[in-house]
């Protein structure tokens, strides 16, 4: 099992937030895919991260390099600012 963090700054985070919605929706319809969840920063209300889990990597990554993903991203694009993804393992749970 992987997590995947994406950590986001956006100048708008209520435009971005329909976008997010769309793509945790669609992520959902893929292989793999276990859950989500979207934080906004409380310090930085600019600053928004999404975690998802996945079975394993390849998973995330059939995900990840998607046209459905892409074209979601490009609706993201104009509101986004960076944009840093890391993947973890998953290496010790209760």
């Amino acid at each position: 099992m992987i997590k995947v963090m994406v950590d986001r700054t956006t100048s708008d985070v209520d435009r971005m937030t329909p976008f997010l919605l769309e793509l945790r929706a669609a992520a959902m319809q893929n292989p793999g895919y276990v859950s989500g969840e979207t934080l906004v920063n409380g310090e930085n209300p600019h600053n928004v991260i999404t975690i998802s889990t996945w079975s394993d990597i390849d998973d995330w990554y059939a995900w990840e390099t998607s046209p459905e993903r892409a074209k979601i991203y490009d609706k993201i694009g104009p509101i986004a600012g960076s944009v840093s993804i890391r993947r973890f393992n998953v290496v010790a749970t209760d």
